[in-house]
C-alpha cells in the first residue's frame, strides 16, 4: 500500500481477531468497501474513518480515509493505475467544478459511516483511495472505471 492512499495513524497495526471481526459485520459495524464506491463521512479533520485489511492474523487496521473519497476497486487500480494517479493529482475544488446535471450512478455503491463512529471500512488493501476533490470533478469517469472492473 502507498501512503497516497491513507493518512497513517496511531491505530495503525491494531489487530481485530476475526471472531470479533465477524461480531462487528453482524452488528452492522463493518462496510465492505472492497468492490469500491463512494464513502460518505467525517473529513480527516473530524477523526476520518477507520480502514481495515484481512491479514493471517486477524483484521488490521491500516489507516484512515475521509469523506467524499472514491474508493476504486483493485482490479480497477491495477488497469487503470495511471489514469487515476493523474485524476489524484487534482487536490483544489472550485465553484465551476460543481457539476450541475450528474446524478451518482445507481450501480456505485454509497457507503455512509455517519451516525455511528465505529465503523470501519474493509478494504483488501490495493485499491486506490480516490482524494475528495477528484471524486468531486471525475465522480462519472471514476465510477466507470470502478464499474467496468466491478469483478475482483
Amino acid at each position: 500500500m502507498e501512503d497516497y492512499n491513507y493518512v497513517h495513524s496511531d491505530t495503525d497495526l491494531d489487530i481485530i481477531s476475526k471472531k470479533e471481526f465477524w461480531k462487528l459485520i453482524k452488528a452492522g459495524l463493518i462496510i465492505d468497501a472492497r468492490a469500491g464506491g463512494l464513502i460518505l463521512g467525517p473529513s480527516i479533520e473530524q477523526g476520518g474513518i477507520d480502514c481495515v485489511a484481512e491479514t493471517p492474523d486477524g483484521f488490521t487496521k491500516i489507516g484512515k480515509i475521509e469523506g467524499g473519497v472514491f474508493i476504486v476497486n483493485s482490479l480497477a487500480n491495477k488497469n487503470y493505475s495511471d489514469k487515476l494517479l493523474a485524476f489524484n493529482a487534482y487536490d483544489t475544488l472550485f465553484y465551476e467544478d460543481e457539476p450541475v446535471d450528474y446524478i451518482i450512478s445507481p450501480t456505485t455503491c454509497v457507503y455512509n459511516t455517519y451516525g455511528v463512529e465505529e465503523k470501519l471500512v474493509w478494504l483488501r488493501g490495493d485499491e486506490f483511495i480516490m482524494n475528495k476533490y477528484a471524486s468531486f470533478k471525475f465522480l462519472k469517469e471514476i465510477e466507470e472505471i470502478n464499474y467496468f472492473d466491478f469483478r475482483v
